[in-house]
């Protein structure tokens, strides 16, 4: 039996769709979107449905506090702290996080017309910076789900090993869920570029170690979900 077949709550709702004549990064993000949204309808691996709340708590407006020019993604993140002062995104929401094929998913909020979404992904960004900015692109927002979408980055220059990709995403996983615990976390899978392709073993390792940590790890406590838009 294959390893594909054997893993256990693998989500398996995929719409073939034709794109042929679709930019890569388009190709990835409606692909992307299909499976999430038949996650999503299915309740992400057996769990009941997981929507934002109808009456979600009232969001967390914190003083504008901005970044020091020298931190990583310091102005796109800037620009969200200041977006938040003029209006918070709604709670419950579904937030995504991570690098440039976050950032340009600018039909996001189409795709997901019947959920309550905010994009928080900046370009070039690494995991651990992901995880560094938690707490202020993340936890005010008390989001029903976060998806994560990072990690290609730091295989191709961060020098990172599958290894350490997969320890970046457990350090990610465990702030989330120190302040959110009920949140859950959705990591959508490193998928190749032409440009990248001699990375491609080491995206397939990070894959599977982060998958069989999520399939592993799912429960009522640990709301853990991988899709692989790479199979």
């Amino acid at each position: 039996m294959s390893r594909s077949k054997s893993r256990k709550g693998k989500i398996s709702v995929i719409k073939r769709i034709s794109t042929k004549s679709i930019p890569p990064s388009r190709r990835f993000a409606l692909a992307a979107g299909t499976v999430l949204l038949g996650g999503l309808a299915l309740g992400l691996g057996g769990n009941r449905p997981v929507i934002a709340d109808s009456d979600p708590p009232a969001p967390v407006v914190l003083e504008f506090t901005p970044i020091p020019a020298k931190s990583p993604g310091a102005s796109e993140i800037n620009e969200f702290l200041k977006s938040d002062q003029k209006q918070m995104p709604p709670t419950g929401a579904v937030l995504f996080m991570g690098s440039s094929t976050i950032k340009i998913w600018d039909t996001m909020a189409r795709d997901f017309s019947e959920i309550p979404v905010i994009n928080r992904g900046f370009g070039g960004s690494l995991i651990q910076e992901s995880t560094l900015y938690v707490d202020r692109i993340a936890v005010p927002y008390k989001p029903k789900i976060i998806v994560l979408c990072a990690g290609a980055n730091d295989l191709a220059y961060g020098n990172k090993s599958a290894q350490q990709v997969f320890q970046d995403y457990k350090d990610f996983v465990a702030k989330v869920h120190a302040a959110l615990p009920d949140t859950r976390i959705v990591y959508l899978s490193i998928n190749p570029t032409v440009a990248r392709w001699k990375l491609e073993p080491q995206i397939l390792d990070a894959n599977h170690l982060i998958e069989e940590f999520a399939i592993e790890n799912n429960s009522k406590d640990e709301k853990l979900n991988f899709i692989n838009a790479h199979p």
